[in-house]
């Protein structure tokens, strides 16, 4: 390594007392690429393929290292610009890492590849920063200098600080990326098409999607210049055809070279039926060629030069294809770093077995399988010194391995697509052009139909090891699916007697029948991973049975749930809550279950990486699982401490029992009325029209209600968090017939007013001394004159309490859930009310949960990565705080426990706390290398080679050291007492 070079790997912290840092790898070392695991190995790969130096990985403990940069040695080479901008659409397109640094002889040049290098329609040299070499560099701008190269030290790419506080990291959008903008693109491309009446939209939607392959087919390029399609190729269809899109300038052109792909490859890839064939036989499809090339005037101009095809990943590509299938009922699809997460965890590239099996039963366009056959490929390469596979072995590994049911016919081509496409990548451009025949995976392998069809018949094996996916959310069964369930309902009840106990299918929902009836695909020790919808999956009660019978009856090792994410993940359809349920085909153990509540992060928001810290992490007993419905919810606010109070709270005396109490006595509640609906209001026109008028009275004094009619009217926008808004006061109901009434005391005063909503963390509510008339979204409760203070009370209790708002949040199965801030009668009927006179006692550490809560969390839930606690800095106050709370809870048991001064680095605040009368010598008093010590410290203390982690709490001598980002998140007195939970925790484990 040149002088040059090592002073700028230094410069951004990439060397450790002249070693390469434990993040740092040379892609062309033998020697530093022994110890690698098989991810990093893969992503060394591919950096060589694109002739990187080194690549900085961000490692993990127990989950695969990300990588973070690619760097480039130009300094003993001319670079030209030509050559960068070239390198960067590359990357761009390929995704493979967020950044690439190229060092040169007076400078270091860093490139950002989630930004287009492109300006209009034109490629553009366009580097993020250039940093030129300190040594260059007079004392004056030195300092300024050094400052650059710190923005992008590593030590901020393993903590993962650049990607949440650097200034740059607004720069790393989603938005921005390959991905997006290709797709955006095609989209609008395909919208006018549609709209030009050029193609009918199934076959524009066809041609869009086999162009894609095509064009990856035309671009496809080894090392040596060589392509899949021999020279002059497209001059074979249309007269002096130079690319792809001319074909489309002859009228039938498009069709014969269809028509050639498809002999060529076999399997039925470039297939057309006969409806197909027809339509683009007769079609002028000039425009699209002109459209693709982003030529055609008048409409919004893709431009297929600013990718680079050969580049593009195979699972970006099958993701567009997801896109283009349209909406379909209760069906999301999947991004690709989702996919690629799941699949780390369900099917981790260590393993070296490669006889795996693996089933998605509702595939889609095939994201899973084609993940999973990549990394069937990498395990396979990985046993044979990573040799490329043989075009033979790779079709047995397809053939043999991957499955998958889809009752969209548009997707299960498109599973086929994406899998040929992975298949190609694997080879080199003469053996797809000379040697490859596509197998005909729709007669075995991706079958079209209805999995409850096909489930339990030879169509699909029985020993799969793995089946994995996001079968489709809905509240409706398929005719294959109820005879399925009708099945079920006996075999889960064959036990029970009473009809109490019976297990049904909760709310009809048919992702939990797929997760259920899966089994009988599993093989005995199979693993199955389903994305499903927490509602009904953890936090309705109403499935309170079918996820017992569940994990009396399995191995459930761990739920990792993105109800904090889901827009992040699925966009304007993530308004239900998901989570990844891991269930394997076993006996229960009496292992904990692990539920992680994966929290809004900007990496997440990005989609970067998946940023868990410990806090996500909740390890729960096996029977607690069983027996407790409210430890998911109290997980998903805080944990165990949230759990302790929430299950406290249910104790107390609830609403629907308090008002029971009180019906001899004249006390009554219901929701306000129903207008009469259409239907109502056509019969009685209809009664009024014949001749039987004792019928058409009957059914008027039915729907009439004069104890509503006759009463001042509150419109339901009325009710807010300062009472009524009487200017807002009708004389009269706003209609005269009503489909339901409501009980007829409601409406008279005194009563208590409450709409079912949460506005504003409140709920509106007003006691009025009028009598007023009201719609069902209010709860009206009336008690009589002589139970007026009574009736006081209660309303005092239930506005003035964040108590019982905080126990809605804790057992709601909509609230923070999905989007919907309203909430139904029965969740208020399960508000807590207090003996008289005692309210509910709350400790100053259940305060502190709540007031967290209310102050801090919930925002956190709506706002993500922009609420105060991911923005803010923790300030000394926040920190004293935090250390008196953290040694209350100790001192219970260690009474000499003490706060020692906090030090703060660029990244983290160092909280030390000591046990003993003497205060520890504790020197970080140079501030400058403070991060250097605590990373020494660190690894002395952990035996570990990663960089200083997120969150670290460590022992040494009698002093413990919490160390975490600034981030006011991690310094919350609720997080206080969680951190003192485990340090009491850890230090028990170690006999203190």
């Amino acid at each position: 390594m040149n002088v040059t070079l090592e002073q700028g790997l230094a410069n951004f912290e990439m060397l450790e007392e002249g070693t390469l840092a434990s993040g740092l790898v040379a892609v062309q070392e033998s020697s530093s690429l022994e110890s690698l695991s098989v991810d990093e190995f893969i992503s060394v790969e591919s950096a060589r393929k694109y002739k990187a130096d080194f690549v900085y990985f961000r490692k993990f403990e127990n989950r695969p290292s990300i990588p973070q940069v690619f760097i480039y040695d130009f300094t003993t080479k001319i670079e030209s610009e030509h050559e960068l901008i070239n390198l960067h659409r590359q990357l761009y397109s390929a995704a493979l890492v967020p950044m690439f640094f190229v060092f040169t002889k007076k400078d270091v040049r860093i490139f950002n590849c989630f930004d287009s290098p492109s300006k209009g329609d034109q490629l553009v040299y366009k580097p993020l920063k250039t940093i030129a070499f300190a040594s260059e560099l007079s004392k004056a701008v030195h300092k300024k200098t050094q400052k650059e190269y710190e923005a992008f030290s590593a030590r901020y790419f393993d903590n993962g600080t650049f990607w949440e506080e650097s200034k740059y990291s607004s720069y790393f959008k989603f938005s921005n990326s390959a991905y997006e903008k290709l797709l955006t693109e095609l989209k609008q491309a395909l919208r006018d098409i549609i709209k030009s009446k050029m193609l009918p939209a199934t076959v524009a939607r066809k041609v869009m999607v086999t162009s894609i392959l095509i064009r990856y087919l035309e671009e496809r390029e080894d090392n040596e210049g060589r392509k899949v399609f021999p020279e002059e190729f497209f001059a074979r269809f249309v007269s002096n055809g130079q690319n792809f899109t001319d074909v489309f300038a002859v009228r039938g052109a498009y069709l014969k070279l269809l028509d050639y792909l498809a002999k060529h490859f076999n399997g039925g890839i470039f297939q057309v039926d006969d409806k197909i064939r027809q339509i683009l036989s007769q079609a002028d499809l000039s425009r699209f060629g002109l459209f693709l090339e982003g030529k055609a005037e008048g409409m919004q101009r893709v431009l297929w030069k600013l990718y680079s095809f050969n580049d593009l990943p195979v699972e970006l590509i099958s993701n567009i294809y997801e896109e283009f299938l349209g909406k379909q009922p209760g069906v999301v699809y999947t991004p690709p770093f989702l996919v690629n997460f799941l699949l780390d965890e369900a099917m981790p590239l260590q393993s070296d077995v490669t006889d795996f099996k693996i089933l998605d039963p509702a595939c889609g366009s095939g994201v899973f399988l084609v993940g999973a056959f990549r990394r069937l490929i990498h395990r396979w390469r990985a046993n044979n010194n990573w040799e490329n596979p043989s075009l033979s072995t790779l079709k047995k590994l397809l053939k043999k391995n991957i499955f998958g049911v889809e009752l969209n016919e548009d997707a299960a081509d498109l599973t086929i697509f994406s899998l040929s496409l992975a298949l190609c990548d694997e080879l080199t451009p003469l053996q797809i052009w000379e040697e490859l025949q596509f197998d005909n995976l729709r007669e075995d392998n991706i079958i079209y139909d209805d999995f409850f069809r096909v489930l339990g018949t030879d169509r699909i094996p029985e020993d799969f090891d793995l089946i994995i996916g996001n079968p489709p959310f809905e509240e409706e069964l398929t005719h294959a699916a109820k005879l399925v369930d009708n099945k079920a309902f006996i075999d889960r009840n064959s036990t029970f007697q009473k009809k109490s106990d019976f297990v049904k299918l909760p709310g009809n929902q048919i992702s939990l029948l797929f997760l259920e009836q899966s089994l009988k695909h599993c093989k005995k020790g199979g693993l199955i991973c389903q994305i499903q919808p927490t509602g009904p999956l953890l936090y309705n009660n109403t499935s309170v049975k079918f996820r017992r019978l569940l994990l009396e009856s399995y191995h459930v090792p761990q739920i990792i749930d993105f109800t904090h994410i889901n827009r992040i993940l699925f966009g304007k359809k993530g308004d239900v809550g998901t989570a990844a349920i891991f269930l394997q085909n076993q006996s229960p153990s009496s292992e904990n279950l692990l539920h992680v509540t994966v929290r809004r992060t900007k990496p997440h928001k990005e989609k970067l990486f998946f940023e868990l810290d410990s806090y996500d992490f909740h390890y729960i007993p096996r029977q607690l699982a069983l027996d407790d419905s409210l430890i998911w919810k109290s997980n998903f606010i805080g944990g165990a401490r949230v759990h302790h109070l929430i299950n406290r709270l249910s104790k107390s005396k609830s609403l629907k029992e308090y008002l029971s109490e009180r019906v001899s006595r004249g006390w009554v509640a219901s929701e306000g009325f129903t207008a009469a609906t259409s239907r109502d209001i056509e019969k009685l026109k209809r009664l009024s029209n014949g001749d039987d008028e004792d019928e058409f009275r009957k059914f008027e004094k039915k729907l009439s209600a004069p104890f509503i009619s006759n009463k001042r009217f509150l419109p339901t926008e009325a009710l807010t968090n300062d009472g009524i808004k009487r200017e807002l006061l009708q004389d009269h109901s706003p209609t005269k017939y009503f489909h339901s009434k409501g009980k007829k005391n409601v409406y008279e005063a005194p009563h208590i007013l409450i709409k079912e909503a949460v506005v504003d963390m409140s709920v509106p509510m007003a006691f009025c001394t009028d009598d007023l008339s009201f719609k069902h979204r209010i709860v009206g409760i009336h008690a009589p004159e002589e139970s007026k203070q009574e009736l006081r009370r209660l309303y005092e209790v239930l506005s003035n309490s964040k108590v019982n708002l905080f126990y809605f949040a804790g057992t709601s199965s909509e609230f923070m859930i999905n989007r919907s801030s309203a909430f139904l009668k029965k969740d208020l009927d399960n508000f807590r009310i207090p003996d008289e006179g005692q309210d509910f006692l709350l400790s100053e550490f259940e305060n502190i949960l709540i007031n967290d809560f209310w102050k801090f969390l919930l925002e956190f839930r709506r706002k993500g990565e922009t609420s105060k606690i991911l923005t803010q800095d923790a300030d000394l106050t926040d920190l004293h705080k935090f250390q008196d709370i953290y040694c209350k809870i100790l001192s219970k048991i260690y009474p000499t426990i003490r706060p020692y001064e906090h030090f703060e680095t660029n990244s983290f605040i160092c909280c030390p706390f000591y046990f003993g009368e003497k205060s520890p010598q504790i020197d970080f008093s140079n501030t400058t290398v403070t991060e250097q010590h605590l990373q020494e410290l660190v690894r002395k203390s952990l035996n570990t080679n990663l960089r200083l982690t997120r969150i670290v709490r460590m022992y040494n001598s009698n002093v413990i050291y919490l160390i975490k980002p600034k981030k006011l998140r991690y310094w919350l007195q609720s997080i206080a007492l969680r951190d003192a939970d485990e340090t009491f925790t850890d230090l028990r484990k170690q006999g203190y």
